[in-house]
């Protein structure tokens, strides 16, 4: 990867905190106050602070569901959760509930079905809950799979093979009715649909019934931590744009002098704490450009 002239390795970064904090002894050494392993901490804390405060790194990952389960573990790198939605053809996004606005609705908690709603409360930071309660395990199919060979976990699904028959699903690229007839892959308007298991009802296979996708579980995207940096030459997340480099240092020093009961140090504290600030908002402006979920750091 080709780096700007903007890109600082977390040694420059660590060498200007210190020079910030007029403690620097030399390039990867420890300053007479700050020990240079205290400060990478620091380092890391400020990088955190700038991806949680940001919105700039984002994440996507699919939760698999159980039926019967209703509370998952969210990714262990997610920050924040942004969305849930059920994967397949026609996904559709979950919406956010609680437990207490059910109860003062005086409606149960208790079905079993798809999954519309979510809810985070009374639960670990790093988890979620789905209602209704999924009423089937998602499938374990991948793009990969070849046809049949596959099975949809406590789904039952079954595809008609045009006879009356059923067959064992897997990703379906080609499907022909009794007469030796393609009616999907040969219609231009459903040729989206190639490789999406569904039901089929009807021995022409001309009736499409509960399109199911090809995980047929919850996928979230979040707000992500940035990667850990530990060597002096690695270079921050690759999804902080290296334009920002130059103002980590105030971030890192800002927590290098927060602790310091020396007056120049608390002195100091104040304006880095303002320039850290004004560029994480240039960073969260930024973000902003990036799509339409740049705009939603603060969702729920």
């Amino acid at each position: 990867m080709v780096r700007s002239v903007y890109a600082r390795t977390v040694q420059q970064i660590i060498d200007d905190s210190f020079r910030l904090c007029l403690d620097f002894r030399g390039s990867g050494t420890d300053g007479r106050l700050w020990k240079y392993s205290e400060v990478l901490d620091d380092l890391n804390f400020a990088l955190i602070d700038l991806a949680k405060n940001s919105g700039i790194l984002r994440g996507t990952a699919v939760v698999p569901i159980t039926a019967g389960v209703n509370v998952y573990n969210l990714p262990a790198d997610c920050i924040r959760p942004l969305r849930f939605m059920i994967h397949g053809l026609q996904g559709k996004f979950l919406l956010p509930t609680s437990k207490t606005k059910r109860d003062l609705q005086r409606l149960p908690f208790t079905p079993t079905g798809d999954p519309r709603y979510f809810f985070r409360e009374f639960l670990a930071p790093n988890q979620v809950g789905f209602f209704p309660t999924p009423s089937q395990t998602g499938s374990t199919f991948t793009e990969g799979a070849g046809f049949g060979g596959g099975t949809f976990g406590g789904g039952g699904y079954n595809i008609g093979d045009g006879g009356g028959n059923s067959i064992t699903p897997g990703i379906l690229r080609g499907i022909s009715d009794a007469d030796g007839h393609i009616p999907f892959d040969a219609n231009k308007p459903l040729r989206a649909i190639r490789g999406v298991p569904f039901t089929r009802l009807g021995g022409d296979g001309k009736i499409i019934r509960n399109i199911i996708s090809p995980q047929g579980n919850i996928q979230v995207w979040y707000l992500r931590t940035p990667e850990v940096v530990e060597r002096q030459n690695q270079y921050p997340d690759v999804g902080i744009p290296e334009f920002i480099h130059m103002w980590i240092k105030y971030g890192v020093a800002a927590r290098m002098c927060m602790y310091s009961k020396r007056q120049v140090h608390q002195d100091k504290l104040k304006r880095f704490l303002m320039t850290w600030r004004g560029a994480v908002n240039r960073l969260k402006r930024f973000a902003t450009w990036q799509g339409p979920m740049g705009n939603e750091v603060r969702p729920f």
